[in-house]
């Protein structure tokens, strides 16, 4: 390095700000850390800075467009004194704005959409989590029988039904609560939880409802005579009435 380029530096860490970060317009410079030197061209100044970065003395960048340099390891050889800056930091810097940091700004850039992908991904596993959490809340309840509730937990896990296929497994429960198999001896053979989860029994087809056979009559009146021969039925109303007669005739007796 030059005499000059070496007065520029020390002078830059007494101009510094106290997160030695400064102004880095040439003319800027010139008048804070040259003030009297008239003959220094503002060119000079700027090949002086690039110098500086050039060794790692310092780091030049642009924040929104105005340029700016800080000192490197700044923080290893002063101690901050304040908490705000007078001037913005590399880390403020506009992605690209020059060589010194366009690599780093790179890489920050893709630091910092990683962690934001890295955190929507973390958002969005915790809302899958809650919604499985009230999904399975919502089938344990509709379900009759309620055993083995972590194997059941697992298995709902496994499958990770979306909102739609919950719905079919509420339904089909409705319907199979119903049925023959699940209401016979108490519900004892309703399966558990797990095995019904585990054995997709939401697919099932019911088998249709047994009906009852209903006789055709409740008492003698209520018989239907009708296709019968009418001699046939005349006989049987001469023995009905033969047999209430006598009937009659012993309880008087």
């Amino acid at each position: 390095m030059t005499p000059i380029e070496e007065v520029t530096f020390y002078r830059l860490l007494v101009n510094a700000d106290d997160y030695g970060c400064f102004d880095a317009r040439e003319a800027v410079v010139k008048s804070r850390l040259f003030p009297l030197k008239d003959t220094m061209k503002l060119s000079e100044v700027g090949k002086i800075l690039d110098r500086l970065a050039e060794v790692g003395l310092i780091v030049r960048y642009t924040k929104d467009g105005k340029p700016f340099l800080c000192v490197n390891k700044w923080g290893e050889h002063q101690r901050l004194r304040v908490s705000r800056h007078k001037y913005p930091t590399p880390d403020e810097a506009d992605c690209g704005s020059l060589p010194q940091v366009a690599a780093s700004c790179g890489e920050k850039s893709l630091e910092s959409e990683s962690e934001s992908e890295s955190e929507s991904e973390i958002e969005s596993e915790s809302e899958k989590r809650k919604a499985q959490e009230t999904w399975f809340e919502k089938f344990w309840k509709a379900y009759p029988r309620k055993v083995n509730r972590v194997g059941a937990r697992k298995a709902f896990d496994k499958i990770k039904p979306d909102e739609a296929l919950l719905e079919r497994m509420v339904a089909a429960i409705g319907k199979q609560i119903e049925s023959e198999q699940w209401t016979k001896d108490g519900g004892q053979y309703i399966p558990h939880p797990a095995t019904w989860l585990n054995g997709h029994r939401w697919e099932d087809e019911l088998a249709p409802a047994k009906s009852k056979k209903v006789l055709p009559f409740q008492d003698f009146n209520q018989r239907d005579y009708s296709g019968v021969d009418a001699e046939i039925m005349a006989g049987l109303e001469a023995d009905l009435k033969d047999f209430l007669a006598n009937e009659k005739g012993e309880q008087q007796a």
